[in-house]
């Protein structure tokens, strides 16, 4: 019961550099996706969603490998900028401000 939060949160961590532990393909190709959800989720509330229903162990992490998910990463990895979602999608989210927005 515990195996999949586990691996979740150890393979989370060999994304860092100074991290021991051995980087198998599978974990690089994982962590990699992750990076690129989690950058989409910023600014995608539907992306947001799915990760926060893994995180609260609601739905399983594959659930984040699901066609219209996987589709959704992928797409907003290649618009420019930031990998923010589409202009005009309905699911976007505006970035919160940051302080560099305020510091004028």
């Amino acid at each position: 019961m515990v195996d999949v939060p586990w691996d979740i949160a150890v393979g989370g961590d060999l994304v860092y550099p100074g991290v021991e532990g051995r980087r198998t393909l599978r974990s690089r190709l994982i962590n990699a996706y992750l990076g690129r959800l989690h950058a989409a989720a910023a600014h995608d509330a539907t992306l947001g969603a799915a990760f926060l229903r893994v995180t609260r162990l609601v739905s399983p992490p594959q659930s984040l490998l699901h066609p219209g998910v996987a589709l959704r990463v992928l797409r907003a990895g290649r618009l420019p900028g930031t990998g923010s979602a589409a202009a005009g999608d309905r699911d976007a989210v505006p970035a919160a401000p940051t302080w560099a927005d305020h510091a004028s």
